[in-house]
């Protein structure tokens, strides 16, 4: 049985690194990738409806960059809380829930 896992910030650091981790297990997984924009909540549900049944996901996308972070921080919770908020109200939606990993760095 293929397992269906979605990755939530693929496209950096800890994300590529566990979609690669993912891939080289040799299990019969189907990767799904989210490139969309998280703050957008129509967007979100949209992406989250068509995705179909999703057994896992793992949600990585953040705003991390320190630097970034402090020079706009309400934009950084903007995308940190809301993004994670959209995230989790889309899937409240769908029938079948899936597993969650979350993952954050520590309040520097």
């Amino acid at each position: 049985m293929v397992q269906r896992v979605l990755v939530t910030g693929s496209g950096g650091i800890v994300g590529s690194h566990v979609v690669n981790a993912l891939q080289s297990r040799g299990e019969a997984i189907e990767i799904v990738c989210f490139y969309g924009d998280l703050t957008d909540s129509a967007n979100t549900k949209a992406f989250i409806n068509e995705a179909g049944k999703l057994d896992t996901v793992i949600h990585l996308a953040a705003k991390v960059a320190l630097d970034k972070v402090k020079k706009d921080p309400s934009h950084a919770y903007l995308v940190n809380v809301g993004g994670t908020i959209n995230l989790l109200n889309a899937i409240a939606e769908i029938e079948h829930k899936p597993s969650l990993f979350y993952c954050s760095l520590p309040d520097r």
